[in-house]
């Protein structure tokens, strides 16, 4: 387990039943000097404010001397979540509206390029969604979420069909499209790997 995954995992299960725990708190019960694996000062308030960012943890701001975390209950966390997934539908609409047609030449293998980058930005943030709402319906497969249905259901298959015909329109560069767009997801891992390696 890499050290990142190692610290955000103890964070959470320190707030874990806890209710709202001021920062000066949680950061003395994950910074323990004497155990090696515990991440320092800077780099819990990076995991922490990702935990935030990703929703998986609330921070609640009093003041600016007085700032506490929770974790949200599973419910209030799948429905923030859901939400945003929903919302985002529309940026990754308007993302592909930004794609052109590929002239001949010099410049057309710019705009090709430019184009790629934007398929593999929408290609990732589908595959997102439908991680998310997969990993959600396994967690609970007997609770019957019409939010994450919809998501498997309708949303995605929606997604995929106009990102395939959105592929479509580029028939003459199809094959190359493809092979950057699997190359670049494969970066894309290895780069993610190459985080989780990376030191506190």
């Amino acid at each position: 387990m890499s050290k990142q995954k190692t610290a955000s995992k103890a964070i959470l299960q320190y707030l874990t039943g806890r209710g709202q725990v001021r920062t000066e708190r949680l950061r003395e019960a994950i910074c323990d000097p004497a155990k090696r694996e515990s991440p320092s000062p800077k780099m819990f308030y990076k995991y922490l404010s990702e935990l935030v960012e990703s929703k998986r943890v609330t921070k609640f701001e009093f003041s600016r001397s007085e700032v506490c975390y929770s974790t949200p209950d599973w419910v209030e966390y799948e429905n923030k979540i859901t939400q945003g997934k929903v919302d985002h539908v529309r940026t990754i609409e308007k993302k592909l509206e930004k794609l052109v047609s590929v002239p001949s030449g010099l410049a057309g293998t710019v705009i090709l390029n430019d184009n790629i980058e934007i398929l593999h930005s929408v290609y990732l943030d589908i595959k997102d969604m439908h991680s998310w709402a997969t990993l959600a319906k396994l967690r609970n497969p007997k609770e019957n979420s019409a939010a994450i249905n919809n998501i498997l259901t309708g949303t995605y298959p929606d997604l995929m069909e106009k990102f395939s015909k959105v592929i479509g329109k580029f028939e003459k560069h199809r094959a190359e499209i493809i092979e950057d767009l699997l190359y670049m997801d494969q970066q894309s891992v290895h780069k993610e790997e190459f985080v989780q390696q990376d030191g506190f």
